[in-house]
Parts: C-alpha cells; sequence; structure tokens
C-alpha cells in the first residue's frame, strides 16, 4: 500500500475517533446539555467583557492548565487557578464596575474566593499522580477533592450573595452571571 494513502486514512481514522470521543462526554460544551452554557463558552460573559478559561472548550482548557501546572513546578512559580488570580480578579472587578465605596466589601469577597480556591486546589496538588492507581484510588481522590470544594462553596456562595446585596441594581444584573458563588454564575474551581 502507498505510504501517502496509509497516512490519509490514519488522520481520517484518527478524526473519527476524536468525533466518537466528543459525543462520548456529556460535559463538553458543544455536545453536552450545558451547550452555550459552559464557563468557557457563556454568551453573558463574552457581553460584559469577561472569558474564563482559555475559549476552546472544557477538554481543552483542562489540557492547556496541566501544560501550566508542569511549567510552574520547572520555573519555580506555581499554578494559580483563575480565580485565585489577582489579575483575573482585577478584570472581574472592572467588569462588575466596582466603585470606591464597594472596594471594601468587594476585597472581603476577594478574599474569600481566593482562599477557597487555593484551598481546594492544595488539597488537589497533594494528591499522588492518578495514572498509575487503580479506578477505586482515583474515585476516592475525586471524591476528596470535590469534598473540599463543597465545604468551600458555602462560604463563597455567602460571601457572593452579601457582595451582591451591595451592589447597585445594573450591577446586581451583571455580577449575577459573573460572579463565582451564585447560581447562574461560573464554577469558583475552574481549573482545579
Amino acid at each position: 500500500m502507498n505510504k501517502h494513502r496509509l497516512y490519509i486514512y490514519g488522520a481520517i481514522a484518527a478524526a473519527f475517533l476524536m468525533g466518537l470521543w466528543s459525543f462520548g462526554h456529556a460535559e463538553s460544551p458543544v455536545f453536552g446539555p450545558n451547550f452555550a452554557a459552559s464557563p468557557y463558552a457563556m454568551h453573558q460573559m463574552f457581553g460584559a467583557g469577561y472569558d474564563y478559561g482559555c475559549g476552546f472548550g472544557h477538554r481543552f482548557c483542562r489540557w492547556m492548565e496541566g501544560i501550566e501546572r508542569g511549567i510552574g513546578g520547572l520555573t519555580g512559580n506555581p499554578y494559580q487557578p483563575p480565580f485565585a488570580n489577582a489579575a483575573e480578579l482585577a478584570k472581574l472587578k472592572a467588569a462588575l464596575d466596582i466603585s470606591e465605596p464597594q472596594a471594601s466589601d468587594w476585597q472581603a469577597y476577594e478574599k474569600t474566593l481566593q482562599d477557597g480556591v487555593m484551598a481546594v486546589e492544595r488539597v488537589r496538588a497533594s494528591l499522588p499522580f492518578p495514572w498509575s492507581y487503580s479506578h477505586d484510588a482515583q474515585y476516592y481522590n475525586a471524591i476528596t477533592v470535590n469534598d473540599e470544594a463543597q465545604r468551600q462553596f458555602t462560604t463563597i456562595a455567602n460571601a457572593a450573595q452579601s457582595l451582591l446585596s451591595k451592589l447597585t441594581t445594573e450591577q446586581q444584573a451583571k455580577a449575577r452571571y459573573l460572579l463565582p458563588g451564585l447560581p447562574a454564575g461560573p464554577s469558583p474551581f475552574i481549573g482545579i
């Protein structure tokens, strides 16, 4: 068989298998129930000028976050999830037009959010590398991270509700979709 045909058939087979793989993942923002409501593809967030994540979909972002973690480990700059990063939080503050009188309320919310996100990240980072583990061990690790996320989410949600009550009506309309911890907002634990 001709080498060129072999390469072409291999590429077609790989594209077909990737298509099947994407249909098989319900959490995919393209095919899942959250179509156009993924934290990486919410039109409300784009309309406010703020994009959480890399914008290419959940699976690709997880791959990119893995690369960022590895590079951070080599360079000595530890990986920070988006909602623990001061630059990303400054963008969120600007998107919500937080005024000077609201700055102290924002700082309290920001600290709660950063502390909660980093607590979950520390739990995730403390777990061993999962590829060499059995399915049961991987399940236990996932449950451990999920339990910590549930504990921290309650605190973050209370702080978000407290901040929401101190915003103007226009800010509240934006914040409902932008603030992590609110029901329509993104998950605070993106990137973990």
